[in-house]
């Protein structure tokens, strides 16, 4: 069973006091009235104070200026398994817990027995006897070995006739057995031994590093001043380089800036130019006359009708005359109405012969005499209807020509006026005359649209004024880069000569990484042997407590052996 853990509450002079404790030697150095016993003394009550009947011998233990009954709790680790111990003596409660075996009792007699059987130890007069002697406990036992036997017998089987004795010599057998290494793995004592030897080496160790300071002290000043000159060479070679680097960026940013400048102005120059030529367009457009566009409607309409109205109009005058003409010439006939005049008398004449019987000799051919003045009567009546009628409609035709051409007279008349009035208006002789100011007009205008294009296309989308504060901007980058040139003229190297100086300060670099490590360890070295001297006092005494250890560790094997 270890101890891994213990924690005092109201204890002595500890308020809250936490303490955690490893497998093998746990050393606890301090002054006098550090709370060395206090410690001790709350181990040996945690395992065998009883919470309510042991209140009396604690009231001792209570925290000074505090009336309150202390607490102690416990881990002990038994087999791989922790266990946790509780004892609060102001409450009177005692309680063993182990979570992962589902163990938890706070029945007193119970686990004061338990903690007997991991012991081994029946009592805390035992554990005392064997396992703890108090500051200043060693004076009072007895010098007779055979006097120390008795009394542990006595303790271990005095009125307690259940606890065979063989039992307590086997636990003591394997106790001298893990002390002294007869069972498995090493004991005690070999693993003390150990830790002795590796103790001596470590103070031998030290001893040398503390020989050596002086030698590694000047070697590191020789470190520091390397390191120094070749950080210093190393920020000259990386200064020449950027300089380098900063004449190679400055021949491309000038020619870079030298052809902006160049397009800049090209684009102004031609800019300029197109404005230019707007402006001697725009005074040419000027000279012109400026024809509305309702008005230039008006024309082209006047100009198509005329086109057609003209012809039109000599089409219609011919017709007129024809027509005229021809119905004036055109006559009923004068032998047409003589024939119906002789077919009317010829059949008078016929019809008295025929009826009355005057004139008796054409009473034989009165009948056919009627016939044929009938006949004639008809035909020359028809004829002359006929072109009586043909007549009427000649002049009827004639008097719609007439009309027809009145009206286009007119009609052409207006559209005379009109366009005389629009030439007037924009003092033209005709209308190829205003045509060709529209023409003229029409074609500067385009020019003057195709001129803003290009004007439009060497700005490229960007205000005139902007390039004009671009070709600034640009005439004072290409000066300052023209003086740094200047200034950088003996830095301007080739591609070769920038990759030797970058391997050169991939040199240097490496030089300071190796020296940095270097430093670092000297540092070390250095640091370890200062604080040698002190870690040496410290190996001294641990070596003191490991042999006072070997020694308490032999005692105990042949107390035990007596037992």
């Amino acid at each position: 069973m270890l101890i891994s853990h213990i924690l005092l509450r109201n204890f002595g002079k500890f308020e809250n006091f936490a303490c955690d404790f490893t497998p093998g030697l746990n050393l606890i150095k301090g002054p006098n009235e550090a709370g060395k016993s206090t410690l001790a003394s709350a181990i040996t009550a945690a395992l065998f104070l009883d919470p309510i009947k042991g209140r009396k011998e604690l009231a001792s233990m209570t925290r000074w200026g505090n009336g309150e009954l202390p607490a102690l709790e416990a881990v002990f680790d038994i087999e791989g398994k922790s266990y946790h111990l509780l004892k609060d003596f102001k409450a009177g409660r005692i309680e063993l817990e182990n979570s992962d075996a589902g163990i938890k009792n706070e029945a007193p007699d119970f686990v004061e027995e338990w903690l007997a059987e991991q012991m081994g130890m029946p009592s805390e007069e035992v554990f005392k006897a064997t396992a703890c002697i108090a500051q200043g406990g060693i004076n009072e036992i007895e010098c007779s070995f055979e006097a120390i036997k008795d009394k542990l017998e006595a303790l271990v089987t005095g009125g307690k006739e259940e606890r065979a004795a063989s039992e307590v010599l086997a636990k003591i057998n394997k106790r001298i057995a893990e002390i002294t290494g007869e069972s498995d793995g090493p004991g005690e004592l070999v693993r003390l031994g150990k830790a002795s030897i590796e103790i001596d080496y470590n103070i031998d160790k030290l001893a040398r590093e503390i020989t050596n300071l002086r030698a590694k002290r000047a070697d590191l000043i020789q470190v520091e001043m390397t390191y120094r000159n070749v950080c210093e060479d190393l920020a000259a070679k990386k200064q020449e380089l950027e300089q380098s680097l900063e004449a190679s960026k400055l021949e491309d940013s000038f020619a870079e800036a030298r052809r902006e400048q160049h397009e800049i102005e090209q684009k102004i120059g031609e800019a300029q130019e197109s404005l230019k030529q707007i402006k001697v367009l725009r005074d040419r457009q000027a000279t012109l006359k400026n024809i509305d566009h309702k008005d230039i409607q008006v024309v082209n309409g006047i100009e198509s009708s005329l086109g057609y109205l003209q012809p039109k109009r000599r089409e219609l005058e011919a017709d007129t005359a024809e027509a005229k003409e021809e119905y004036d010439s055109y006559k009923i006939g004068q032998a047409y109405i003589a024939c119906a005049i002789i077919g009317a008398l010829g059949s008078a004449v016929m019809g008295l012969s025929y009826f009355v019987g005057v004139l008796g000799f054409l009473e034989s051919i009165s009948g056919y005499g009627i016939f044929a003045s009938v006949a004639i009567l008809v035909f020359g009546l028809a004829i002359a209807v006929s072109r009586n009628q043909h007549r009427k409609y000649l002049g009827e035709r004639a008097a719609k020509l007439e009309t027809k051409f009145s009206a286009l007279e007119m009609e052409l008349q207006t559209q005379s006026t009109t366009l005389n009035g629009l030439l007037a208006k924009y003092s033209a002789d005709s209308i190829d005359d205003l045509k060709r100011s529209i023409w003229q007009f029409d074609d500067l205008e385009k020019e003057i649209a195709r001129e803003r294009q290009i004007y439009e296309s060497n700005l490229g989308g960007q205000p005139f004024q902007e390039l004009e504060n671009r070709k600034e901007e640009l005439e004072d980058i290409l000066a300052r880069t023209t003086k740094l040139k200047k200034e950088l003229a003996h830095y301007i190297v080739d591609d070769g000569e920038l990759n030797r100086q970058r391997q050169v300060i991939s040199q240097f670099e490496d030089r300071i990484k190796d020296l940095e490590r270097e430093r670092i360890v000297l540092r070390e070295q250095i640091e370890s042997a200062e604080g040698g001297a002190e870690l040496l006092v410290g190996y001294v005494e641990r070596r003191e407590q490991l042999g006072e250890r070997i020694d308490s560790l032999k005692r105990n094997i042949a107390t035990l052996e007596l037992t």
